[in-house]
């Protein structure tokens, strides 16, 4: 797991997460990541193309910092289908990308991916050896999410024509943990 945690960290063009002992979050720092508000909240998470849920996705501030945003995954049923477990961190920074996202799944897998807001897109790309994925996360007008992930094998000049995932995020019900 150091060996891809290394390789990752050496391919990320600038700090992912602030230093420990940085100021408390800037005003700028709380407007960006209220720009993604329509992402917090209790979620299903659900395979576009079966509507089956594969997950359940809980985003909210990092407990003891605000200046972070934290998703917690859980898949459902078959976790081979999904993948393992996962939590993300998301950082806001005023420098470009301004968006940061690290990913740790409890298989020891992890990845980094920088980006931008986009209109009602959050578009967050990254490098994982040979490929650069791209996530693209829709805030659709009827209070759903769309999450597509695709690859590129040229470094973003061409993606794949299908995403490799096509996940919608729907508000999970009370009874839903």
């Amino acid at each position: 797991m150091l060996p891809l945690i290394a390789s990752l960290l050496a391919m990320t063009p600038a700090p992912l997460l602030p230093p420990p002992g940085d100021a408390p979050c800037s005003a700028r720092e709380r407007e960006g990541l209220a720009a993604i508000n329509w992402w917090q909240g209790n979620w299903d998470v659900v395979d576009s193309a079966s509507g089956a849920v594969v997950a359940h996705s809980v985003v909210a501030p990092q407990p003891g910092d605000a200046c972070k945003l934290r998703e917690s995954v859980t898949p459902v049923g078959d976790a081979g289908a999904y993948g393992a477990p996962l939590v993300t961190l998301v950082t806001y920074t005023a420098k470009a990308p301004n968006f940061r996202q690290m990913l740790v799944a409890s298989d020891g897998q992890g990845s980094f991916l920088w980006g931008a807001l986009q209109g009602d897109q959050l578009v967050l790309t990254g490098i994982i050896g040979d490929t650069r994925p791209r996530w693209t996360l829709t805030c659709r007008a009827d209070g759903t999410l769309r999450l597509t992930i695709e690859q590129s094998r040229d470094g973003g000049a061409t993606w794949n024509a299908a995403p490799v995932r096509d996940l919608t995020y729907r508000r999970a019900s009370p009874a839903t943990p």
